[in-house]
């Protein structure tokens, strides 16, 4: 695993796609995104607060394309695993790549095919209190509980890997 760490960027899911030599488990990192999006072009930028990544999971001709498409899913439900170890809060899944608590977006996903890789991207909402644009249907876990919490995603997406892989 390569871990590439940045201050600010416009987004980790355009850093790896344009990466050249990418490899499995890849992992972008930003404390700041200006120029990040979700489905349909949707802007996703953040401030600082916020866990910003993406990984890279190589395709396997053992497994059926079709089987694929879950992955959005696999992703989420991963991410609500982890969230829930951290703050057992009632959060739900909204189909196909949200996160939501209190009726509020807490994070988004973006898998996407690039060659023979899916660039897995995900934007949570930890430290952030200014959500901007979004501060009417946005929320962070601080928003919610008052708490500082590690923005290292790491550990999140090392869960959401692990979990990918037993699936």
């Amino acid at each position: 695993m390569r871990i590439y760490r940045f201050d600010e960027i416009d987004s980790t899911n355009k850093f790896l796609r344009e990466k050249e030599d990418i490899l499995e488990q890849d992992l972008a990192i930003a404390k700041i995104q200006t120029a990040g999006r979700g489905r349909r072009g949707n802007k996703w930028s953040s401030k600082e607060g916020a866990a910003l990544f993406s990984f890279v999971l190589k395709h396997d001709d053992q497994i059926e394309e079709k089987e694929y498409m879950k992955l959005p899913l696999l992703v989420g439900y991963s991410l609500l695993y982890s969230l829930k170890k951290v703050e057992n809060l009632d959060y739900k899944f909204k189909w196909t790549n949200d996160l939501f608590l209190d009726e509020k977006k807490i994070s988004g996903i973006l898998v996407e095919k690039i060659k023979n890789n899916y660039i897995i991207g995900i934007g949570l909402n930890l430290n952030n209190t200014n959500l901007e644009e979004a501060e009417n249907i946005g929320i962070s876990l601080k928003n919610k509980t008052g708490k500082d919490y590690n923005t290292g995603a790491t550990r999140f997406i090392m869960k959401s890997y692990d979990m990918l892989k037993v699936a």
